[in-house]
């Protein structure tokens, strides 16, 4: 774990000591914004079996960690902010072993609200426009919502 926060040490800036003061549990999968860093990703140690990740999320504000957004089984995959929201894609192995259901969590000031699932079999990138337009897209697939992830075409 320390070689991988080394690694969010080297990319420089105001944020790079900051990554240090995570809990060694947690592996980071996606930063979102630099003003206050977001991390997602899940507890457990890079090293954890796959079915025993948590979801886990630390923003980090004048310094100091703090531990964010839903928790349950999983990992996030993907993650934007625009506007006063944070989309995030959360992934949870499928009973077989192999692959994830994705379903869509939403920051706000107000607090995290699970939107439900996402009807893709990958995502590798989220985008908003902050005011319930979304697009997921995975390998082969696009999809896009315009009720802040309630129905997806």
């Amino acid at each position: 774990m320390k070689f991988l926060l080394a690694l969010f040490g080297c990319t420089g800036g105001p944020s790079a000591t900051r990554a240090a003061q995570l809990p060694s549990t947690f592996t980071p999968t996606v930063v979102v914004s630099a003003e206050a860093p977001l991390f997602l990703g899940f507890e457990g140690g890079p090293f954890a079996p796959i079915e025993q990740r948590r979801l886990a999320a630390w923003r980090v504000d004048g310094g100091v960690p703090a531990a964010v957004g839903p928790g349950g089984p999983g990992w996030y995959q993907a993650a934007t902010q625009a506007g006063g929201e944070v989309w995030a894609v959360a992934a949870t192995l499928l009973p077989s072993g192999s692959g994830a259901t994705y379903r869509l969590v939403v920051g706000t000031a107000a607090g995290w609200v699970d939107r439900g699932p996402i009807p893709a079999s990958s995502i590798g990138q989220v985008a908003t426009d902050g005011q319930g337009t979304g697009w997921v897209v995975g390998v082969g697939q696009l999809f896009r919502t315009r009720d802040g992830g309630a129905n997806w075409e």
